[in-house]
């Protein structure tokens, strides 16, 4: 699985994207139809009335490279399905999706290895097309396959993901070489290369940030994020025609990206050692093995090949104990300068995302994000742990964030 590397080096954890929703049997066109159609249908609550008249639809003849579309479409559906009711004004979701979304729904998301929910991977990963095909990833030049409300917020959205996306492409080359020197025992090779991946990942965070000028924080609170929650802590749905327990399933997050995961691997940044956890008990924060549970979990909804990936590279890093046991100024000082860019990052999150998820007065808003997780706890957490990475240098330097 490491040679997966060679693709996350030129690639990143991108899809390749077919460009459109086109190349699909004639049999599984309902689904890309009414997957596009739903800025047209949702607002005049026609949801339910063209998933009821949707046929069952065996996926046995789908081929490995159409699944990733499929799980696209019908995940949009399901999510509009279920939540149509709310967003029309109506006190309740719908508890059961049918069997004809929910049977080739888990059979598609069975074949790929994933929860049988829309997730990162699909509403970002796979949801994009270049204008220009050997044009850069801005959102100038990037455009989604399918949207719930056809607004032009909730493309730039998705597409400002899939620009970050892009950006920590260089990311994953340094972070790869990082390790690589880590195992040589190369300090001043290493320190260089941290030095390079802390400018990279400051990119990161302004790609990640332009969202707040393009994004209106009251057209996503008011016609995207509704469709963007999962299961978990938000109604008890029923799968029908399978055994699936639906209701634990968590709603599309950038929890759900590998970009931060990889960093925090390659870094060491959760390994929660001695000093680390002594740091965070003395913070009197809610317990960090509970919080760090959701980090985990959230990583069960990544591709497979994405998860199999962080898995070897949290065995295989050596970063964080080589620059422990090192311990010189120069090496320590690159070190935390990568986490205290990480810190940033997540620091800078956090203090964007209230007014994208609280509204106050508005009963469908509240202190969860899509992922089903109490945004303030579980962020707040993520950056105090990041902030306890931090190490100290042979000398006596503390870090300085």
């Amino acid at each position: 699985m490491f040679d997966f590397k060679d693709k996350i080096i030129e690639k990143g954890f991108l899809n390749e994207t077919l460009e459109s929703l086109d190349f699909w049997p004639e049999q599984y066109y309902v689904w890309r139809e009414i997957a596009q159609n739903l800025p047209n249908i949702l607002p005049i609550g026609e949801v339910g009335i063209e998933v009821d008249k949707m046929p069952q639809i065996d996926t046995t003849s789908l081929e490995d490279f159409h699944l990733n579309n499929a799980k696209l479409c019908l995940g949009m559906i399901a999510q509009a399905y279920v939540w149509e009711p709310i967003y029309r004004g109506e006190s309740e979701p719908r508890t059961v999706l049918p069997a004809q979304i929910a049977i080739p729904f888990v059979e598609i998301s069975e074949r790929l290895e994933e929860p049988p929910i829309l997730n990162y991977a699909d509403y970002v990963l796979r949801n994009w097309r270049k204008l220009d095909p050997n044009g850069d990833f801005t959102t100038n030049n990037l455009r989604s396959l399918v949207t719930f409300s056809g607004r032009q917020d909730e493309d730039q959205f998705i597409t400002v993901h899939v620009a970050y996306e892009a950006a920590a492409r260089e990311c994953y080359k340094q972070g790869i070489k990082a390790m690589e020197l880590a195992q040589e025992r190369d300090a001043v090779s290493l320190a260089i290369i941290l030095r390079e991946m802390a400018d990279t990942i400051v990119n990161m965070k302004d790609v990640f940030m332009t969202t707040e000028n393009i994004v209106s924080a009251e057209v996503f609170r008011k016609h995207i994020r509704q469709f963007l929650k999962g299961w978990n802590n938000n109604v008890e749905l029923i799968y029908e025609g399978t055994e699936i327990n639906a209701s634990a399933l968590r709603g599309e997050t950038g929890s759900q990206s590998s970009a931060m995961p990889f960093l925090d691997r390659i870094m060491g940044c959760m390994s929660l050692d001695p000093v680390q956890r002594e740091i965070l008990n003395e913070k009197k924060s809610i317990p960090v093995d509970l919080i760090l549970k959701d980090y985990y979990d959230f990583v069960n909804y990544m591709p497979a090949p994405h998860r199999k990936f962080l898995e070897e590279i949290y065995q295989k890093s050596q970063v964080r104990s080589f620059v422990i046991e090192n311990g010189s100024s120069d090496l320590v000082r690159a070190y935390n300068n990568c986490v205290g860019n990480i810190l940033l990052m997540r620091t800078s999150h956090f203090k964007m995302i209230p007014k994208y998820i609280s509204n106050p007065g508005d009963k469908n808003n509240t202190g969860y994000g899509t992922g089903g997780t109490s945004y303030v706890t579980y962020l707040g957490t993520l950056r105090n742990v990041t902030e306890s990475a931090a190490i100290n240098s042979k000398d006596g330097e503390h870090p300085n964030f």
